[in-house]
């Protein structure tokens, strides 16, 4: 089973035609992938951060 986003299901504890109560966890995708983007994303944004900084000193030191 996939959930939107493309994404395999990690765990699935429900049978067909079973009752569950509002709020109870059926199915639980694996995050992996998930927590794998996120950092490389935080990395891309701190090395933004640095390259602006470098930049931005580049700058001021040449408007002087």
């Amino acid at each position: 089973m996939i959930f939107s986003g493309g994404r395999p299901v990690h765990a699935f504890d429900v049978q067909q035609g079973q009752f569950f109560r509002k709020g109870q966890l059926i199915a639980a995708i694996d995050e992996r992938d998930f927590v794998i983007q996120k950092q490389r994303t935080e990395a891309l944004y701190r090395q933004a951060e640095v390259d602006y900084a470098r930049i931005s000193s580049l700058y001021e030191a040449v408007s002087k």
